[in-house]
């Protein structure tokens, strides 16, 4: 009768290790995939335990993270533009400059002509100020984009790390179990 119940205590530690052991490395797996950037990976395991919230919270987390990197990549793209945009402000008012100056050369041979480059000079001036205010502006909101990307992403991180120590926490418990195991098998 001992016998028998040992044997089938063993048998059910052996099937409990299993029904462990393979959800616990399908998470290792899609974390090894995350961490090494393969943001499509995803946690798939249909249950409703401990281990399925875990691998739930692998995947939101992963999503949240492709999200974020996807945020990221717009506001690089939108930096870009502005860089563009700031470019071709700059190059339009080097080309604006060298107009002004030419017309002020002219404008010392008349009279006349002086009046004209000098309103001239101030209507360029001032679509020159606000062409580098507004470039200022989106730069500044651009700034402000980058820095709560970086911040949301640190905490992502922070997540993705604490969940790493938590299945690496199950995972020890795991080979403890199957220490126990093989005692009760040797034992049997």
């Amino acid at each position: 009768g001992l016998l028998v119940s040992l044997c089938l205590s063993a048998l059910i530690l052996l099937h409990l290790i299993r029904a462990i052991r393979k959800p616990m490395q399908q998470l290792l797996t899609t974390l090894l995939s995350l961490s090494r950037g393969d943001m499509t990976q995803r946690a798939i395991l249909d249950r409703h335990d401990e281990l399925g919230q875990v691998g739930e919270g692998i995947n939101s987390l992963a999503h949240e993270m492709s999200n974020m990197l996807s945020q990221v990549v717009h506001a690089a793209r939108s930096l870009g533009e502005m860089a563009e945009l700031n470019l071709s402000a700059q190059q339009s008012a080097t080309r604006q400059l060298e107009q002004q100056r030419s017309e002020t050369n002219s404008v010392c041979a008349a009279m006349e002509e002086m009046d004209y480059s000098a309103r001239e000079v101030a209507t360029s001036a001032e679509m020159a100020e606000q062409t580098l205010a507004q470039v200022a502006k989106e730069a500044t909101k651009t700034s402000m984009m980058s820095k709560h990307t970086a911040e949301r992403m640190s905490r992502l991180a922070d997540d993705l790390t604490n969940s790493c120590h938590a299945i690496e926490s199950v995972h020890h418990l795991s080979v403890n179990i199957g220490g126990i195991l093989e005692i009760i098998e040797r034992v049997t």
